[in-house]
This record gives structure tokens, sequence and C-alpha cells, in this order.
């Protein structure tokens, strides 16, 4: 079975697919694949729930939200804005 490496956690190739079926980046035959185990493999869809789940209450990584996970501070969206800006206006 491949595996997939995600911020050093080994995924399995079904969870590495739930997560991209979660994530909507599948296209084609690989969102064709995982239509189809959603709705005929329950392990599968047990899977995707699981993760859907834990995307929702803020757990993705399996632990409380902290500090690290604020959003950045307004300086640095105004300097975002600013680049996108010079950017467009070009």
């Amino acid at each position: 079975m491949c595996e997939a490496d995600l911020c050093g956690c080994k995924l399995s190739a079904d969870e590495a697919l739930a997560l991209d079926y979660l994530l909507g980046i599948l296209i084609g035959p690989d969102l064709s694949r995982a239509l189809v185990r959603v709705r005929k493999d329950m392990e599968f869809s047990l899977l995707v729930s699981q993760y859907l789940e834990r995307f929702s209450t803020g757990l993705a990584d399996g632990g409380p939200i902290d500090d690290t996970m604020k959003a950045p501070r307004s300086e640095i969206w105004d300097a975002i804005h600013a680049q996108i800006s010079t950017i467009r206006d070009s």
C-alpha cells in the first residue's frame, strides 16, 4: 500500500485519498474513484467522515488550536494588500 508523508505523519493511500477528496482537489478519474468509494466502501466513507469532523472542529492536527494558529496581525495584511495592489496596478 502506498503512503504519503504529511508534516511528518505517514498516511496510507486511503487516508491521502480521503483528505484529497475532502479538500476538493481531486479531478477526473481520481474524483470518480473517490465518489464511488464514498458510496460503496463503508470504511472509506467513515474515514472521510472522521477527517471532516476533525477539520470542522479545528482539530486537523489532532490537538487543540494554539497561539501559532492565529490569523496574521493587521500590519501583515496591510503589507500583503500593498503588494497585491502594486502587482495589479503594474
